[in-house]
């Protein structure tokens, strides 16, 4: 992997994370080789800054483990009843769950979602609290 930055970072892992020092256009390009050649693709990738989609509240639940790579567990002190999303940093829900009386620890699969920063997203439906948004890293 090369990731466009001005100081020619590079990574060979199968699913490198990588920091943008900020906001811009940075070509990212893939690199793959074994005994019979090489190849490479390319993609341009935008960077914008960085907000939550919402302000962030106070919130009594625990959110485990964070980093995650398969499986978010969502704990609090309190049956839940609201909207669990997850946000990707271009707004997009890529996944949305109706909690009706959930108890705690509450799993949540992310498993299927590709590397990279979220936002997790409570509405609460049952006026026992604020909503709330944290931040969640797959990788």
């Amino acid at each position: 992997w090369s990731f466009g930055d001005p100081d020619g970072a590079t990574s060979t892992a199968r699913h490198p994370v990588f920091t943008y020092p900020g906001p811009g256009t940075y070509e990212v390009c893939l690199t793959v080789s074994n005994l019979s050649g090489e190849d490479s693709a390319c993609q341009l990738l935008t960077v914008g800054p960085v907000s939550t989609p919402h302000p962030v509240e106070e919130m009594p639940w625990l959110l485990y483990p964070n980093p995650v790579n398969e499986v978010l567990y969502l704990s609090a002190p309190y049956p839940v009843s609201g909207r669990l999303q997850l946000i990707d940093v271009n707004g997009r829900e890529l996944l949305g769950r109706e909690l009706r009386g959930a108890s705690s620890p509450y799993p949540v699969d992310v498993g299927h979602i590709p590397a990279g920063l979220y936002w997790l997203r409570f509405i609460d439906r049952k006026g026992a609290g604020p909503g709330w948004v944290r931040k969640v890293v797959v990788y």
